[in-house]
């Protein structure tokens, strides 16, 4: 997994050769636990295989947005079919990233206070 927090989870996927890379940020949040989960690790995972409703519930809630699951689910068949997301490669000029949510879209750099942040640290 890339931890687009950290300048080596954010920066090395880019740097690459031989594959092309597409960053994306899962920014829907869960409305479980009070609000409190949020976007957590993993709470993606059934956008992407368009499973919501398939015992999601305790983790999703009564009501996620399937257009959100349609949408993520189809940029993952097109990349896995394809090798390409549906949105620009990213790069270490713009860093565009999808981010994924009620209302998705593209997005320049969305880290870029925490990254230089990190270079700020000796």
């Amino acid at each position: 997994a890339i931890d687009p927090a950290h300048p080596r989870g954010h920066t090395a996927p880019a740097t690459t050769t031989r594959a092309s890379t597409y960053m994306y940020e899962f920014a829907w949040r869960s409305p479980q636990c009070g609000g409190r989960l949020g976007a957590a690790h993993a709470v993606e995972i059934p956008f992407v295989f368009d499973t919501l409703g398939l015992g999601t519930e305790p983790l999703l809630g009564r009501d996620p947005p399937q257009p959100l699951a349609t949408a993520m689910h189809k940029a993952w068949v097109a990349f896995a079919a394809m090798g390409d997301a549906g949105w620009p490669k990213y790069d270490l000029t713009h860093r565009t990233t999808m981010r994924f949510d009620t209302e998705s879209g593209l997005i320049d750099n969305p880290l870029g206070p925490k990254l230089a942040l990190w270079k700020s640290v000796p």
